[in-house]
């Protein structure tokens, strides 16, 4: 990584990543990142990567800050595009790809925000293509450098013998797969081994990979082509299954998976220490059935064909389809606990099934809310609920203004009268009519109060006029036809009156 080629606040960043915060001077923050990146590159490090609070706390503002970035960067490509440089190249590229790594990191929750992140992201890709291209065009143009039988003559006259080994090590630097010096001329090298950078010399000493284009180092210890790190030895990692309890053995290979990446672990490692991972009756049955399997792939078949319920996908999906949300539950966590069921079913179901089962799960003010709305996505229809969320916690905690007799600007302090404006006595006022209305009501059903015929849950019992509740007569009959007398207005009729035999 080409360490000077950062900025302040990308250098800042990339130390935040790492859990490094206050550095006082650019010189002490390049430092601390070009050892840190060495240790990194030869897996001696075991420093664990953090999102920085700016992605998440205000993700717009980071966006914002990218988009300025890349902005600053295009207009550098396109001053070196008649003339590239390799050098120059080199720096565009670390903070192209320090920019690339810093978009990924960044958690837009509001519409409009997410819409700006996938354009910031689509915009760093083809602008990393740009580059590419442009370095290619630079590749070809130090090929067709080839030092001619005549330059050579020139030399060896003038130089001698020392010509010769000149002319050599030139053929060798032209040739990338034969950059790198033999292990029987690395005592050549310099030893004033302090001039040249720590970084350098790890890229030095290390063999190039061919698939990668020599002059082009990795700008960002997220790439996922680094060397492997140190595996965080799997006991250590707090993963249990014992076959029975809370944890079902789908939540255990989903936090199995979580942590692999984060532990630096591989299926090998999985399979190798997989005993690690099992308790009581699961480590019984799998000293009984280790012999049987070759691979991590394959334990983990096994053991969702032995704990797993045989009809597991229809039984979820019940179970998801009456999971309600709570009054007490975030409209957020709410959907993030869905998606996670809806991930745990072994066969995913359509997009337009999951929008149908939450709107009906859904608190019923949300479920108003969104009765109009159509939506492409689960995501899409999170973002829209969150602002109404936040808009009803708003207006749950509006307040109306108060009489001020000692403000600052007595002309524009409000002066009406505060008791007139109570939302909490017209709100009681609504909610005694309302239960009011249900005392009155009466089933022509059961005659029982407190509820409508249509909403009864016994089944019928006797022929009645479904206008008027009289006994004994359809509606097509009943002399309620001659008048406008509705369903609605007749059956929530007072309590105490009789329907008409």
């Amino acid at each position: 990584m080409d360490v000077n080629a950062l900025h302040k606040d990308e250098l800042e960043f990339e130390l935040a990543c790492r859990g490094i915060l206050d550095c006082k001077t650019v010189a002490t923050m390049r430092k601390f990142l070009r050892e840190i990146l060495v240790r990194e590159l030869s897996g001696e490090s075991s420093i664990s990567f953090k999102v920085p609070k700016s992605c998440i706390d205000n993700p717009g503002n980071e966006i914002l800050v990218c988009v300025n970035k890349l902005s600053a960067i295009t207009s550098l490509i396109s001053e070196v595009s008649q003339s590239p440089e390799s050098s120059f190249i080199r720096r565009i590229h670390s903070r192209l790809t320090h920019l690339s790594n810093r978009a990924k990191l960044i958690i837009p929750t509001e519409a409009g925000d997410i819409e700006k992140h996938l354009s910031l992201l689509k915009n760093v890709q083809d602008t990393l293509l740009s580059l590419k291209k442009l370095e290619q065009e630079g590749e070809e143009d130090e090929e067709d450098d080839v030092i001619s039988e005549h330059e050579k003559d020139i030399l060896q006259k003038s130089l001698g013998e020392e010509a010769v080994q000149i002319i050599g090590q030139l053929e060798k630097y032209q040739n990338p797969g034969k950059a790198f010096l033999p292990n029987d001329t690395m005592s050549e090298v310099p030893q004033n081994r302090a001039s040249r950078s720590t970084a350098d010399q790890a890229v030095l000493e290390r063999p190039r990979e061919p698939t990668h284009h020599p002059y082009l180092q990795r700008a960002s210890t997220f790439d996922s082509g680094l060397h492997k790190r140190k595996l965080v030895p799997i006991k250590d990692w707090g993963v249990k299954f014992t076959g029975k309890g809370s944890v079902s053995v789908n939540a255990f290979l989903e936090r199995v998976e979580e942590l692999k990446d984060a532990r630096n672990a591989t299926d090998e490692d999985l399979f190798r220490y997989a005993i690690d991972f099992f308790e009581d009756e699961a480590l019984v049955w799998f000293r009984a059935n280790k012999g049987i399997v070759d691979d991590w792939s394959q334990l983990v078949t096994l053991l969702l064909d032995t704990f797993q319920h045989p009809y597991y996908q229809e039984e979820l999906l019940e179970e998801i389809k009456r999971r309600t949300q709570s009054c007490q539950e975030s409209v957020m966590v709410y959907m993030a606990i869905m998606q996670n069921m809806f991930i745990r079913l072994p066969t995913p179901i359509p997009e337009g099934q999951k929008l149908l089962i939450l709107r009906r799960n859904l608190q019923p003010y949300l479920q108003q809310a969104i009765c109009r709305d159509i939506f492409d996505s689960v995501r899409e229809m999170t973002s829209v609920l969150r602002i109404i969320e936040r808009t009803k916690l708003s207006c749950d905690n509006f307040k109306e203004p108060t009489l001020n007799k000692h403000s600052l600007e007595g002309d524009l302090a409000y002066q009406g009268n505060t008791s007139r404006c109570s939302g909490n006595e017209n709100r009681s006022e609504l909610a005694a009519i309302n239960d009011k209305e249900v005392v009155l009501t009466k089933c022509w059903n059961c005659r029982a109060t407190g509820h409508r015929f249509r909403d009864c849950t016994l089944p019928k019992q006797r022929l009645f006029c479904y206008r008027c509740g009289r006994f004994g007569r359809t509606t097509s009959k009943c002399s309620c036809n001659a008048t406008n007398k509705g369903n609605d207005s007749s059956e929530s009729m007072p309590a105490d009156r009789t329907p008409r035999n």
